[in-house]
């Protein structure tokens, strides 16, 4: 999937989506005990980790999963979404088992994005929105 235009910083990240569905040739490459642990997973974390990018742009945060999770997934071109600056509300890091988890909360939906460097990106995202604001 293209980038947007104007992207101040990229991560590679992954994003907790609760409707993430793998299609039936991913579900068939996992074989029944893959199936098995995706599903407890599901169940623990509430969702599912989709794998892609995360842009900083002036305006938003902009996740668009890479093309192999899009293709795997049933709903794959579902599992974009765009974040306005303006509606962030907080953010918060937090550690995951190999990487920080940057938690956005907007409106009352929280979105977590899992990525290095999680710190620096919160600070790239204030630079933004403080500049947004002028």
């Amino acid at each position: 999937m293209a980038a947007p235009e104007h992207v101040i910083e990229k991560r590679k990240s992954s994003v907790l989506f609760k409707q993430a569905e793998l299609g039936l040739a991913a579900r068939m490459m996992l074989g029944l005990e893959g199936r098995a642990s995706l599903a407890i997973s599901k169940k623990l974390l509430g969702g599912n980790w989709v794998t892609g990018n995360v842009y900083l742009t002036p305006d938003s945060l902009e996740f668009r999963p890479d093309f192999l999770d899009a293709k795997l997934h049933k709903n794959g071109e579902e599992l974009r979404l765009t974040v306005p600056l303006e509606k962030i509300t907080s953010m918060q890091v937090r550690q995951g088992i190999a990487t920080q988890i940057l938690d956005v909360t907007a409106e009352e939906v929280t979105v977590s994005f899992r990525c290095y460097r999680a710190n620096a990106f919160v600070s790239a995202i204030e630079t933004a929105r403080a500049a947004s604001q002028t």
